[in-house]
């Protein structure tokens, strides 16, 4: 969504929002927003209570699940759920029993594919979370100027009502209309940098990458080189990559950006698309020794293995791209609980392809990594998730099934 969508970060609000969403049976979301707000020293005690009571949520409503799957026999989805029980325990009493009862769902799931087709159609019209919003026009304004740094947000304060209106225009994905109030801004003041700033963010999300580039390269003397927000998730030099990324022109990102996004410097913003500028320059050696350096660094961020995964699938190294991935889908849950973040998607695929392109050898884990794929969208898969479930069926054996995934990839072309 760009500087503000990625901004909004008020623990006492997260903390509020959180307990609203629990209390709304969103667990997942209220867990999420708890452990941001837990990063505060003064929010954590209660921050750490909430998430307790979101995991014991979360565990109960999969637990429930992984009851009615096995009642149906349907031992695949009773061995997710309970895997994203397993995920979210804390009391480690339980463990050993929910561990021998996965295993027992695990093998009859065996048992039931040997001679089937994987059928990922289980998990079709399942539930995504959305984010309703709650607060009105005027909160919504205050809430996004509170997520930045002071002196930039003097800036925001005392704003004309067309300039508010355009905040949360574009923050509520009305860009054409947000766009539209910022040129009439600029027209009678051109260097009034929050105004580019901010035209600069809609005409990036319309497709307009060119004139986004000129106005955050305007943009950029005023603001400086260091991040706008609290968070220290945005800066213009990053807002600056981006839009130049999309108008073809890594060679420029790559230069400007090289000192500022040396991963000693901490810009987790500057890291991803400096990264991208290697890839996109096709300079794969570069690309991998930047990011070796950047993903310990910046270990939050799904982005990065990611990237340095395909750095090491163009320079051959398959077995490090695989590694690479399997670690970042898979992060520890030592102690009983776990954090993880939400499954990123694209590390998924790719080591579906990666799996898949091993034939046989690889055939089992593509057919988790895909389950898990179906699940993780609600078994929403796109037309490139049907052709790599086709390239599934016809490694494990099921032309029809394959001829199926194809039909349904051309139909979701179009």
């Amino acid at each position: 969504m760009g500087i503000f969508g990625r901004l909004f970060q008020d623990p006492q609000r997260d903390l509020e929002r959180a307990e609203k969403l629990l209390a709304g049976g969103e667990p997942f979301k209220a867990l999420e927003l708890a452990e941001r707000a837990a990063a505060s020293a003064a929010h954590r005690p209660g921050a750490r209570e909430l998430a307790s009571r979101a995991r014991e949520a979360i565990v109960a409503s999969d637990l429930d699940r992984a009851d009615r799957a096995e009642a149906s026999e349907y031992w695949e989805d009773a061995a997710e759920w309970l895997r994203s029980a397993l995920d979210h325990l804390e009391d480690g009493g339980r463990r050993a029993e929910l561990e021998a009862r996965l295993a027992s769902a695990e093998e009859r799931a065996r048992e039931a594919a040997a001679g089937e087709p994987l059928d990922l159609r289980a998990f079709a019209g399942g539930a995504l979370e959305v984010e309703a919003g709650e607060l009105s026009p005027e909160e919504v304004y205050e809430a996004l100027v509170g997520t930045l740094k002071d002196e930039v947000a003097d800036l925001y304060d005392g704003r004309p009502e067309v300039f508010r209106r355009a905040l949360v225009d574009f923050h509520d994905g009305r860009v054409e209309s947000a766009l539209a109030a910022l040129d009439e801004l600029l027209a009678s003041e051109p260097d009034d940098p929050a105004a580019l700033l901010e035209r600069g963010r809609c005409r990036l999300a319309s497709g307009d990458a060119g004139g986004a580039r000129a106005d955050f390269e305007a943009a950029w003397d005023r603001w400086g080189d260091e991040p706008l927000d609290h968070a220290g998730q945005t800066s213009v030099p990053g807002l600056w990559a981006e839009a130049s990324l999309e108008a073809g022109a890594p060679e420029a990102v790559a230069e400007r950006l090289e000192a500022l996004a040396e991963p000693s410097r901490g810009r987790a913003d500057l890291a991803r698309p400096y990264a991208l500028s290697l890839l996109a320059g096709e300079r794969f050696a570069d690309a991998r020794d930047y990011l070796a350096a950047a993903v310990p660094r910046f270990g939050g961020d799904q982005d990065l293995p990611y990237f340095l995964a395909q750095a090491l699938g163009r320079l051959g190294d398959r077995d490090g791209a695989v590694a690479c991935l399997e670690s970042a889908i898979a992060p520890s849950c030592a102690g009983g609980s776990c954090n993880k973040p939400p499954l990123h998607l694209p590390s998924v695929r790719a080591l579906v392809v990666l799996h898949l392109d091993n034939g046989d050898g690889g055939l089992e884990r593509s057919g988790e990594l895909l389950t898990r794929l179906a699940r993780a969208t609600g078994g929403r898969l796109t037309a490139e998730d049907q052709l790599l479930l086709a390239r599934f069926h016809e490694l494990d054996g099921h032309p029809a099934a394959a001829a199926e995934a194809r039909a349904e990839a051309a139909r979701l072309r179009g």
